[in-house]
């Protein structure tokens, strides 16, 4: 469900309900989210429901509970990564140009949260499942770097119990005045499936690896760098190796 925060001067907001979600996990040094970012901008928002996150320490808007989404329940490896209604999954700048043809391809039918209304700042639904209702403030963010805006960006995050069929959000969405993303869901891994038309081999895409740190959360655009340092090094080595030997005959001549 969706709430448009800008009718917060009329005393009942109307939700409306999506035909899609899109999870887009990207950061602001990651120069090849550039290109997805500027075409998510485009999305229709009436029919998709568009949540961008920083996953990634060192972002200035960088948002715990999106890291915590990112490593934990989808279990992600790269930025940019595309997350499609829970269940598909595009890796990397290329893959995420296939976004809008896989959404024309997809047929959604979201259920679980029953008469669900926002009025004065309160929230109220009804549901049949056992799944907790987890919402989103979603707020425009200044680029760190670029002379640009992310219109979609999450900035905060709670999770209302299951047993709840009520909550006054009113506070925690004081300074808020664009929209509330709401999905009912479980805490549970994500079993994501790959749906681009160029997939990324046979590797299982849930298949959790250490990562050496934040820094490493690309698509490999830092390999060629990598390989250049380490073929570089292989050249100097038979130098160094000689210099040093070099110093020692020094020593010998001076004892």
């Amino acid at each position: 469900m969706v709430v448009d925060l800008t009718c917060a001067n009329s005393t009942i907001c109307q939700p409306y309900r999506p035909n899609h979600i899109v999870e887009y996990y990207g950061a602001d040094w990651c120069e090849p989210c550039e290109s997805l970012e500027l075409m998510l901008d485009s999305i229709d928002g009436q029919e998709v429901a568009l949540i961008q996150h920083h996953p990634s320490i060192i972002d200035q808007s960088y948002l715990n509970y999106s890291k915590h989404r990112f490593e934990n329940q989808y279990r992600l490896l790269f930025i940019p990564s595309v997350v499609i209604n829970n269940a598909g999954l595009l890796t990397g700048s290329g893959q995420g140009q296939e976004l809008n043809r896989t959404l024309a391809s997809m047929t959604t039918n979201f259920s679980g949260i029953d008469d669900f209304a926002f009025s004065n700042g309160v929230i109220y639904w009804n549901t049949s499942t056992q799944n907790n209702l987890t919402v989103w403030i979603i707020e425009p963010t200044k680029h760190e770097f670029d002379n640009r805006t992310l219109d979609n960006l999450a900035v905060d995050m709670k999770v209302i119990n299951n047993d709840q069929r009520s909550e006054n959000l009113s506070k925690w969405i004081t300074n808020s005045t664009t929209r509330l993303i709401i999905i009912l869901q479980d805490d549970e891994i994500r079993q994501l499936q790959s749906l681009s038309s160029n997939p990324t081999g046979e590797k299982d895409l849930n298949e959790r690896e250490p990562m050496l740190s934040d820094l490493l959360l690309h698509d490999g655009s830092y390999d060629f760098a990598v390989i250049t340092f380490i073929a570089l090094l292989i050249l100097l080595l038979p130098a160094l190796i000689s210099f040093r030997k070099l110093q020692k005959q020094g020593e010998n001549e001076l004892n």
